[in-house]
C-alpha cells in the first residue's frame, strides 16, 4: 500500500516526461538567448523607452526605428507567418484575419518584452519596502497608551512571544517567557 502511495501515477507517461524536459531546456536556452539580446541592445546604445510607440508619451522611437524593431521580431518568426503578415487582411478569410491578428498581438508581446527587460537594467525600480507591521494583544494595548514606545522593539516582543507560543516542543518554560515579554513590552511603555 506505501509504494502505490508513493508511486508516480501513470498518467505521467514517459512522453509527458519528455516534452516537459525539452519545453524547460527550450525555455532555458531562450532566456539565455533574451539576455544576452538584452546586452547586446544596451551596448548598442538602444534604450527602453525605444519600444515605446512613437506617438505614445515617454517615446524616444521614431516611426522608423518602431518599424524596423517590429520588422526584426518578425523576421524571428516562420515562413508563413511572416506571409500571413504580409498578407493585406482584406485578401484574408475570418480565419486568417484571425491568426494574423494573434500573430500581430505576438509582435506587439515582443516588443513589450524588450521594453521591460531594457527598462529593469536602466531604470531599476525602488526596492519595495514593507510597512511596519503593527503589534498585536496585550503589547498593543501597551503601544496604544503612547509612552514613548520603541515600536520596533515591541514589534519584535510581539513577534516572539508568538513564536514561543507556537513551539511544539520547547526547551524552556512557554509560560515564564511571555510572562516576561509583557514585563519587557511594560518597560518600554514606561518614561
Amino acid at each position: 500500500m506505501r509504494n502505490e502511495i508513493n508511486a508516480i501515477p501513470a498518467r505521467l507517461t514517459t512522453n509527458g516526461r519528455k516534452a516537459i524536459t525539452s519545453a524547460t531546456a527550450s525555455q532555458i536556452k531562450a532566456n539565455g538567448r533574451t539576455s544576452a539580446t538584452v546586452d547586446q541592445l544596451i551596448a548598442d546604445g538602444m534604450l527602453w523607452t525605444d519600444f515605446i510607440a512613437p506617438a505614445s508619451e515617454g517615446s524616444t522611437s521614431t516611426p522608423e526605428l518602431h518599424k524596423a524593431l517590429k520588422a526584426a521580431i518578425v523576421e524571428g518568426f516562420s515562413a508563413a507567418d511572416r506571409k500571413l503578415l504580409a498578407t493585406p487582411t482584406k485578401g484574408l478569410n475570418e480565419a486568417n484575419k484571425e491568426a494574423k491578428r494573434l500573430k500581430q498581438q505576438a509582435v506587439g508581446a515582443f516588443m513589450g518584452a524588450f521594453k521591460r527587460d531594457l527598462k529593469a537594467r536602466q531604470a531599476p525600480a525602488a526596492p519595495k519596502t514593507r510597512a511596519a507591521q503593527q503589534p498585536t494583544g496585550e503589547a498593543s494595548e501597551v503601544a496604544e497608551s503612547g509612552k514613548g514606545v520603541n515600536v520596533k522593539l515591541l514589534e519584535l516582543i510581539v513577534t516572539a512571544t508568538k513564536k514561543a507560543q507556537g513551539c511544539e516542543d520547547p526547551s524552556f518554560n512557554v509560560n515564564e517567557f511571555v510572562k516576561l515579554m509583557k514585563q519587557a513590552a511594560l518597560i518600554l511603555a514606561a518614561k
